[in-house]
């Protein structure tokens, strides 16, 4: 008997759970999603992503171990090598890690927009489906 950790949603709780959503608010609940195995919970693109953590966990979905690997390290030291191991998988650096770490101190939970949209396409590159058959053992 197979086990499973992955919920099951029929069309009728999709279409239930999305109704009047914008396009961010899909993508943020996509990424929850893929970050719920880890324990960690996005509400933005912005402060959410400037610690590292919830972009190691996306990292480590196709780098398994990257996630433990970096758990203990500076904020910085994570960020950077999600942005640089997250390029071994092909995923533009379309951020740099200053940047990201800079967005811990914006106190507005929308962020400015353009913030969030530079995120929101570079966290969108994590969610590619063509990505989803990566996956390859990190080794530091």
């Amino acid at each position: 008997r197979r086990t499973s950790t992955t919920k099951r949603f029929s069309i009728r709780d999709v279409v239930e759970m999305t109704k009047g959503a914008t396009p961010m608010q899909l993508v943020l609940n996509d990424v929850n999603i893929k970050l719920e195995p880890y324990e960690i919970k996005v509400k933005n693109f912005t402060r959410d992503f400037a610690d590292g953590r919830a972009l190691s966990a996306l990292v480590d979905r196709h780098r398994p171990g990257f996630f433990n690997a970096v758990k203990d390290k500076s904020d910085q030291e994570r960020v950077q090598e999600s942005i640089a191991t997250g390029k071994t998988l092909g995923i533009e650096d379309l951020v740099e890690p200053e940047d990201v770490l800079m967005l811990a101190s914006i106190k507005d939970e929308r962020g400015s927009s353009r913030n969030n949209f530079a995120m929101l396409t570079y966290i969108k590159c994590y969610l590619r489906t063509d990505l989803d058959h990566v996956i390859i053992p990190y080794t530091e």
